[in-house]
């Protein structure tokens, strides 16, 4: 079996925002901040509590918010 490049995955993870001014959103016991996230366009504003969809960038120093969730 050849052996796999040790790259990080960009699976979509799961955020929480925690606050809204200054911006803050958790993925479990991280926090990120304006100056780790870059957003969809289409997002014009975040709530407390909003769930986000995200994706990591490839060197993980930064998380791409692709759109907000909901439960059905």
């Amino acid at each position: 079996m050849k052996q796999q490049n040790n790259t990080s995955s960009s699976a979509v993870v799961i955020g929480k925002v925690t606050s809204t001014n200054p911006l803050s959103i958790s993925i479990g016991e991280l926090f990120l901040d304006r100056e780790d996230l870059m957003v969809n366009e289409n997002i014009k504003c975040f709530n407390k509590g909003d769930t986000l969809a995200m994706v990591p960038t490839s060197n993980r120093q930064k998380y791409i918010i692709l759109c907000k969730v909901v439960n059905l």
